[in-house]
């Protein structure tokens, strides 16, 4: 018997696109409906589901960036997205507080 979800490859992607269009379509509804009676709340609560959206798109890219294959410059793991990313080197741990990053 089963539960009704799937596990199989690009599960995660499609709900994350569902998501995505009913949280973008329901700002969209909800800033026409504030326009339309002038209700501060109603489009605050529209720059909220904003943010939301923004948070489910940034998760779509992040899956996009983790599907590309790895090559000799960007291996897999976090490397591949970090465009300034650098090994640390001695000075990085002779001085902990300095970031590897910068």
């Amino acid at each position: 018997m089963g539960t009704g979800h799937i596990h199989g490859a690009g599960a995660n992607q499609r709900s994350l696109a569902w998501a995505l269009a009913f949280t973008g379509g329901f700002m969209l509804a909800e800033v026409v409906g504030s326009f339309l009676t002038g209700s501060l709340a109603q489009l605050s609560d529209a720059a909220h589901m904003f943010t939301d959206a923004a948070a489910l798109a940034v998760s779509l890219a992040a899956i996009q960036v983790a599907r590309r294959p790895a090559d000799r410059v960007r291996m897999a793991g976090a490397t591949r997205t970090r465009p300034g990313w650098r090994k640390p080197t001695r000075a990085d741990i002779s001085t902990p507080w300095r970031p590897a990053w910068t």
